[in-house]
């Protein structure tokens, strides 16, 4: 048979021809040329798209359709090699093709989950979430209140603190806008926020749990406060991750006077100091008990009791005049 001559160089000069810009969607057009020796012919194109599968074609002309926009990523590369009649190869060559955003596209208008009201000074949290069209993600969010953009919130939540009531500023007006790989914009959704008078006699307490459930403290407190401290002058509910204190009978959780003192109300403790302590064990007011239980503003004491460790939870009101 005939054999191939290897010292006859494979194709030469290979190059791509054809857009340098593209819209995303649209079909980018390409052609191809390169120069074989004398008696071989070129037998395929061996194209690849960002560096996906090949496609080979016996044409030069080759068709793709340019992929989503993406403002971290905006050039396609396409890369080629010529393979003439002797299946030698070329050099690969590549071409860069810009693509641009098709503006029309947007992020779908988000959804956005958020309390009608709030109590001043307790922490609320929003939930955004969007849909991104053709081919895109959503990059990020962008939160505003009263009109005014939050520096560096970019997430799908957000986590604020309720003002200090105002009665000429009710309220407030919370608005999310999904921003899409391609730098654009969706429509806004918002939400209004009224902002609560908080009583002088209720808070929301933040624990640390201690690996028990706010249930349990809650319940155990609520025990503790009307059976052993002076005649149920709390009351203890769970909201969330946190406990919602009522001072009751002329009690308050702000003091009426410039250094008052708070009385204890309430508290319980969980760990183990013998082998019979119960897991649950009330604490009475003169019983493990410093004044720092007391004035601590109602945070959860860790206390070592004999060598081993116990966890305390107390909270103070201050007394009627």
């Amino acid at each position: 048979g005939i054999e191939v001559d290897a010292t006859i160089a494979g194709p030469t000069n290979a190059s791509i021809s054809g857009a340098n810009e593209a819209k995303e969607g649209t079909q980018v057009a390409l052609t191809a040329s390169a120069t074989v020796a004398n008696g071989r012919k070129i037998k395929g194109y061996e194209w690849r798209v960002d560096g996906g599968a090949a496609q080979t074609t016996t044409d030069a002309s080759y068709e793709f359709k340019a992929r989503s926009f993406d403002a971290n990523k905006p050039n396609s590369v396409i890369s080629l090699v010529v393979i003439d009649s002797a299946n030698n190869r070329s050099q690969a060559v590549t071409k860069n093709v810009k693509i641009t955003a098709d503006a029309s596209i947007k992020p779908g208008k988000p959804t956005l989950q958020a309390p009608d009201k709030v109590k001043e000074g307790d922490t609320f949290t929003l939930s955004a979430s969007a849909q991104a069209n053709g081919g895109r993600t959503i990059k990020a969010y962008e939160w505003s209140v009263d009109g005014q953009v939050i520096a560096g919130a970019t997430g799908s939540s957000l986590q604020r603190t309720a003002p200090a009531f105002s009665s000429s500023k009710p309220s407030y007006n919370y608005s999310v806008v999904a921003i899409d790989s391609a730098d654009q914009r969706s429509v806004a959704t918002s939400a209004n926020i009224s902002i609560e008078q908080k009583s002088s006699t209720e808070l929301l307490w933040t624990v640390n749990l201690a690996g028990q459930t706010v249930s349990d403290i809650v319940r155990y407190l609520n025990v503790s406060a009307y059976f052993i401290h002076r005649g149920n002058n709390a009351s203890f509910a769970a909201e969330g991750n946190q406990i919602r204190v009522t001072c009751k009978n002329g009690y308050t959780v702000t003091p009426k006077y410039p250094g008052q003192k708070k009385e204890l109300v309430a508290a319980t403790m969980y760990g183990s100091y013998m082998e019979d302590m119960p897991k649950w064990t009330d604490v009475h007011l003169a019983s493990w008990f410093s004044s720092q239980g007391i004035d601590n503003n109602g945070k959860d004491i860790r206390s070592v009791i004999g060598s081993n460790l116990a966890y305390l939870w107390s909270y103070g009101c201050y007394p009627p005049l």
